[in-house]
């Protein structure tokens, strides 16, 4: 009631109650323009056989998960924004008004934060594995295999790269003369360039496992 008289204090009857009915108008506006959609969405399954049903109302609940993890993050994003913007107002003008907008905007914040943890992370990763078979059911073989190779080289790529700069940090580091004037760091950087040539033997074993996997896949490919 308080914040009702603020607000009509600092901004006008009239545009207050001008600001309600609007806001009562467009939540009408919503609710009706949902309802034609579901009584739509209703009739359109009303004419499918029981297999294209089931089908639709997987994708129906798919899209309802995802569009429900969309909307927690938003609110959450919308509720962090708000939350700043009342901290600045009371910071810059602490009165009883920015407090308690304050207070709202915390509570507010705080269950948006409470909605993203009930969040089943489970079934977002069963949407993104459901979203990767479906773009491979989407290739024809000849692009599945191109993607297996074109996967297979970049891990390639990467090792080698990560094996060539610990090579070339080695002969940097024995042409680079002024160091030896400094010889804690010189010892540091030796040792951390021996620690490097442990890690690449990880890299030439990666190497080895990932040519294998490659020869072996391509193997199955062709027989398939």
């Amino acid at each position: 009631m308080k914040i009702f008289k603020d607000l009509l204090t600092k901004h006008g009857a009239g545009m207050v109650l001008g600001a309600i009915t609007l806001d009562g108008y467009r939540r009408q506006v919503l609710n009706d323009r949902n309802n034609n959609i579901l009584d739509k969405i209703r009739k359109e399954r009303s004419d499918f056989s029981e297999e294209q049903r089931q089908e639709y109302d997987k994708w129906i609940d798919m899209e309802n998960k995802k569009n429900k993890t969309q909307s927690v993050f938003c609110e959450y994003s919308e509720s962090a924004d708000e939350h700043k913007k009342a901290v600045e107002k009371y910071n810059t003008n602490p009165n009883e008004y920015n407090k308690t907008e304050l207070e709202k905007q915390t509570q507010k914040l705080d269950k948006s934060y409470e909605e993203i943890k009930k969040l089943d992370i489970s079934e977002t990763l069963s949407s993104l594995y459901n979203k990767y078979n479906e773009f491979l059911d989407s290739l024809t073989p000849d692009k599945i295999v191109c993607l297996f190779n074109i996967i297979i080289d970049g891990l390639i790529l990467s090792s080698f790269i990560s094996v060539l700069s610990i090579m070339l940090s080695e002969n940097i580091i024995n042409k680079i003369g002024f160091l030896e004037k400094y010889p804690k760091i010189l010892k540091l950087l030796k040792l951390r360039n021996n620690i490097n040539k442990k890690i690449s033997k990880f890299y030439l074993l990666m190497h080895f496992i990932i040519i294998t996997i490659g020869i072996l896949g391509n193997i199955y490919m062709f027989f398939i």
